[in-house]
């Protein structure tokens, strides 16, 4: 679990121990991974550390918190062991090494006047906001799997995502919509689920089509019609176009 409550000094360390490089002519920047507040998904809160080059070594990643149970961050270059690491889907790792703090964190420290403030507003960066700030980020493994007659619920969520609406009961009240997930596993139904520790974070399956029963992008009965989706959280991190073999 990362601890909220030493949120605004550990982001006070990361600035100190920077700028303490810095003088002592050792290039140094700034790292971020974005985690999970209580181990359970959202919320999240950007956890900084930092960047140090080392001449033997290149960049290499250190977090300058002290450790408690639970918590082994090291200084071992080559190896890094950091304080945490991402297991939870919505976590991420930025791969960048800033020479900035991001604006956000900035703006949480300049707008709050105490902990308790920080704590109720933690910064963060959505997964989908990354490419606004250029950051490059590693996230969880996650695997592609052939999509089964048991995947009836996660195609309905897909859908749902997939037609912008906010809720499934408004998806299957509206025949134009349900018709890409009423039945599946009949005959020209194929796809593939994307997940992460056993929890769908995607899909994309064919139909195809006969008849009157027609979808959006009817061309040919022999021609299938596509659909697919990612959770928000998921989205901009090449998972839509990953190949599945």
């Amino acid at each position: 679990m990362y601890s909220s409550t030493k949120l605004a000094t550990a982001t006070q360390k990361v600035i100190y121990k920077a700028a303490l490089l810095r003088a002592s002519q050792i290039p140094a920047g700034f790292c971020y991974q974005r985690l999970s507040i209580d181990d359970r998904g959202a919320p999240y809160c950007l956890h900084g550390f930092n960047g140090v080059y080392l001449s033997e070594v290149g960049w290499y990643r250190v977090d300058p918190r002290g450790n408690r149970e639970g918590v082994d961050a090291q200084f071992t270059p080559p190896k890094e062991q950091l304080a945490y690491s991402t297991r939870l889907p919505g976590e991420a790792d930025v791969q960048n090494i800033l020479a900035e703090p991001l604006p956000v964190v900035v703006q949480t420290l300049q707008s709050c006047n105490t902990w308790n403030e920080v704590l109720r507003n933690p910064p963060d960066v959505s997964l989908e906001s990354w490419k606004q700030y250029s950051l490059i980020s590693k996230v969880m493994d996650y695997e592609i799997r052939t999509l089964t007659n048991e995947d009836d619920s996660v195609v309905w969520k897909m859908l749902m995502y997939a037609s912008h609406e906010s809720s499934l009961e408004t998806v299957q009240k509206q025949l134009y919509l349900s018709r890409y997930a009423i039945n599946l596993g009949r005959m020209g139904d194929m796809g593939f689920i994307a997940s992460i520790n056993e929890q769908s974070i995607g899909a994309a399956w064919l139909r195809l089509w006969s008849g009157d029963d027609r979808g959006f992008g009817y061309i040919d009965y022999s021609i299938p019609e596509l659909a697919m989706a990612v959770i928000p959280e998921h989205r901009g991190q090449g998972i839509g176009t990953k190949h599945p073999f």
